[in-house]
C-alpha cells in the first residue's frame, strides 16, 4: 500500500470517526487530553467475559488524535482486554500506516494512553 491510501485512509477515520459518540450501558469510562497540543478525548468500552465487546468515543483535537482513536477501537473490538492492556504505542502508530513524527506520536497514542493510565483497565 502506498502513504496515499494511507492518508486517505486516516483523513476518513478523522471524518467520520467510527464508533463516535458517547452512549449509555458502557462499563468502562476514561477521559484524558494532551495538555501540549490540546486534544483531549473520552472513551467507554463495553466488556462481556473479558473482551472489548463494543466502544466509542468523543474527541476534540487533530487529524492524527482522533484518527487514531477511531481506528485503535476498530482494532480492539473483540480482542481480549489483557490485550489492550499490554498494547504500546507502536501498536496504535502502526494502524496509521504512515511514519508518525516524534512531535506527534502523543497525539496518535493519546488514546492507548488514556485507558491505561486512568486505570480504566484495571
Amino acid at each position: 500500500m502506498n502513504d496515499s491510501f494511507y492518508r486517505d485512509e486516516i483523513l476518513s477515520h478523522y471524518h467520520a470517526p467510527r464508533n463516535y459518540g458517547l452512549r449509555s450501558g458502557f462499563d468502562i469510562e476514561a477521559r484524558g487530553s494532551n495538555p501540549l497540543c490540546g486534544d483531549s478525548v473520552t472513551v467507554m468500552l463495553k466488556t462481556k467475559n473479558g473482551v472489548v465487546a463494543d466502544a466509542c468515543f468523543e474527541s476534540k483535537g487533530c487529524v492524527i488524535s482522533r484518527a487514531s482513536a477511531s481506528m485503535f477501537l476498530e482494532h480492539i473490538k473483540g480482542k481480549p482486554l489483557d490485550s489492550v492492556r499490554s498494547a504500546g504505542p507502536a501498536d496504535v502508530t502502526k494502524l496509521l500506516g504512515v511514519a508518525v513524527m516524534p512531535a506527534r506520536v502523543k497525539c496518535a497514542t493519546l488514546v492507548l494512553d488514556v485507558l491505561q493510565t486512568a486505570g480504566a483497565l484495571s
